[in-house]
């Protein structure tokens, strides 16, 4: 597994929380912690659904979008709560054993 791409991202919300882009989507969620908990909601329900319907057409594509969507989201909750989500690999880290 490639977890490069989780430290990018987390590099890239760090990063507008230190320099906001007036444009950035993760900077206007970052404003407002309800959109970042509606957000999670959104795309926990749309990874819910998608599952439902996996066995359509496009449906493992949709699955894996929305699975990405709601990770995103929710290193993004962990930044704004100034929480590492290295802590929350660890803790799966320990899960494992």
């Amino acid at each position: 597994m490639n977890l490069e791409i989780l430290q990018e991202i987390k590099n890239v919300i760090e990063d507008r929380k230190k320099n906001p882009k007036k444009d950035s989507y993760v900077n206007q969620l970052l404003k407002n912690e309800d959109k970042i908990l509606e957000k999670i909601g959104e795309e926990s329900t749309e990874l819910i659904i998608s599952t439902k319907n996996i066995n359509q057409k496009n449906g493992k594509q949709e699955f894996i979008h929305e699975a990405a969507d709601l990770i995103f989201h929710t290193i993004l909750l962990c930044q704004s709560q100034n929480i590492d989500f290295n802590e929350v690999l660890k803790e799966l880290e320990k899960r494992r054993r």
